[in-house]
């Protein structure tokens, strides 16, 4: 989904009525899904970890602490930029909003890379 979200919002230099529209379908689409397929992957993973050995359960664990920092990432960097995204309207620009873009993307890229790593060292614990 991460990798999904991040083809479609990192066109180059999109102008305000494109982005507005592309973000907008994607906040609405996936608002309420991603947190929890976050917070059921971080579960799951937590759970896994009480059922394996000592070095299993280390990757796990610090897998589910990364996907936790993605999931605060979400949480509280990404959803407020989100409700002030879907604020905006098309007859009326904001000021800066490259700027917040910009942010959002950042925080997405962060994320992204958190959440990489957590399943990088799932996929370890498994081999």
């Amino acid at each position: 989904m991460m990798i999904i979200i991040w083809i479609g919002s990192y066109r180059q230099n999109p102008s305000y009525d494109i982005y507005l529209e592309t973000h907008q379908v994607f906040i609405k689409t996936y608002q309420k899904r991603l947190p929890f397929l976050g917070v059921a992957t971080i579960l799951m993973t937590l759970g896994s970890a009480l059922l394996q050995s000592n070095i299993v359960s280390i990757y796990l664990i610090i897998s589910a602490i990364l996907l936790f920092g993605a999931e605060i990432i979400t949480r509280k960097g990404m959803q407020a930029l989100n409700k002030q995204i879907m604020r905006w309207s098309k007859e009326r620009m904001p000021n800066k909003w490259e700027y917040v873009m910009d942010k959002w993307r950042h925080f997405h890229i962060a994320r992204t890379v958190l959440t990489l790593l957590g399943f990088i060292l799932i996929i370890l614990s498994s081999l």
